[in-house]
């Protein structure tokens, strides 16, 4: 089982149907996707056929509610949910039935690392989002790997989405860094998990954190994250997009604030030139 899908077998976070937080969250996203056909970004679409890219999409709560905002708004839409956990994948349509709009959407799932989007996924789209904070599981330098590649596979008027926690400002500001850090809280059975931090590279990037199991202290795996905060985010998004803005949604504390950007460049750094300058067999 891969790493990334082991810690989420465990952790508490509100991903699939029938979970009332989870169906909050999607709530919350069908608002703000549907706020966002009234912005400048999305405003201005003409075509008939919109498509959706979710990128490291889990269960597909964010691809699915941008779906049925552009459904609920007239378009015909098709989307394409990318993620490393197959299992999570195998909840989209699932969602897409939740949000009655399974018939009207064209999905494909595809089981790929983010790292390698541009070979994976086939076409050009008219939205890519990034949903979920999941940008910490990217180091700075795969981020930007990751981001050009998104450049690549959007339209010329494509716009990106990313719903991101401003983790490092929140954690200076609050002075909430903790080396032993319950993650998520404590489900209705008394399951959690627990990291431990066990270093940071600052060449990297990378806090490593150790995560064990509760109850009985079971080690599960250890991975390496990114303490990302939204100004560093944005000025690497701004890289390969002309504009961006920062958004709110509504929701409560599940909901996270979301960069926008639209009118991808028409120069930027190629995916294909981007290469480590380092020694790595994962970006994680």
């Amino acid at each position: 089982m891969d790493w990334l899908e082991r810690l989420y077998e465990y952790l508490p976070w509100p991903m699939k149907p029938g979970e009332e937080k989870a169906e909050k969250r999607f709530s919350s996203a069908v608002k703000f996707f549907s706020s966002l056909l009234q912005h400048e970004s999305l405003g201005g679409i003409r075509k008939e056929f919109v498509s959706v890219l979710d990128v490291m999409s889990g269960t597909g709560i964010g691809g699915a509610a941008a779906a049925k905002a552009f459904v609920d708004g007239g378009f015909k839409v098709r989307l394409v949910a990318l993620d490393k956990r197959k299992s999570d994948l195998s909840y989209v349509d699932k969602w897409l039935e939740f949000a009655g709009i399974l018939d009207e959407t064209e999905l494909e799932t595809v089981v790929a690392d983010v790292e390698e989007l541009p070979l994976k996924v086939h076409g050009k789209f008219d939205l890519v989002l990034i949903w979920g904070s999941s940008m910490p599981h990217l180091i700075p330098w795969t981020a930007a790997k990751v981001l050009a590649g998104i450049r690549e596979v959007s339209s010329s008027d494509g716009v990106l989405t990313v719903e991101q926690w401003d983790i490092a400002g929140t954690l200076l500001i609050r002075n909430q860094f903790r080396h032993i850090l319950l993650e998520g809280g404590i489900d209705d059975e008394g399951s959690g998990i627990l990291s431990f931090h066990l270093g940071y590279d600052p060449f990297r990037g990378v806090e490593e954190r150790a995560y064990y199991r509760l109850p009985g202290m079971e080690f599960l795996l250890k991975s390496k994250v990114h303490l990302w905060s939204l100004s560093e985010l944005a000025t690497m998004i701004w890289m390969f997009y002309e504009k961006i803005d920062l958004r709110e949604q509504e929701g409560g504390k599940m909901v996270r604030p979301v960069l926008v950007a639209w009118r991808p460049r028409k120069v930027a750094v190629p995916y294909s030139e981007l290469s480590y300058p380092f020694d790595t067999g994962s970006s994680t």
